[in-house]
């Protein structure tokens, strides 16, 4: 096993606050189009079999998946830092994308470059629905971590 470890805050990855925040728009959409923090059905990351599952067992299952991804993918910089905390957000849009990285607690540019890295190779996720439609949503994923 790596001498890396990940640990999450409580939930694993959500920090949701069950708000919304409206995203500017030309006045020309006829539908408001809104960046959701939380909504009816969350968006889901790996390939857990979704048919066979509850949806409890469904978030289960893709937090475990996110986790594993991180674990496989995060390469922690050679800076001298033994333990430390990032925190990272980015939006999973309509079709399952992940876009808009941002670091929301910089450490150092290495850490951040090594999250985007991460981001940047996940496949697509399941979108989540807001009144049975695809929305974006943001996604706010806390990291732990220590070397020996």
């Amino acid at each position: 096993m790596k001498n890396v470890f990940i640990f999450l805050m409580s939930c694993f990855c959500f920090l949701a606050v069950g708000q919304q925040e409206e995203v500017e728009q030309d006045s020309s959409f006829k539908d408001a189009c809104y960046l959701f923090s939380h909504t009816e059905e969350m968006p889901l990351f790996g390939t857990c079999d979704l048919d066979s599952l509850s949806k409890k067992e469904q978030r289960e299952c893709s937090d475990k998946e996110l986790l594993n991804f991180f674990v496989e993918n995060f390469k922690i910089p050679n800076t001298g830092c033994f333990a430390s905390k990032l925190i990272i957000q980015w939006t999973i849009d309509k079709e399952g994308c992940a876009i808009n990285f941002k670091d929301v607690r910089p450490l150092h540019e290495s850490f951040t470059k090594a999250a985007l890295n991460v981001v940047n190779k996940m496949p697509r996720w399941i979108p989540g629905k807001q009144n049975g439609k695809p929305v974006e949503v943001r996604y706010t994923f806390p990291l732990y971590w220590h070397t020996k």
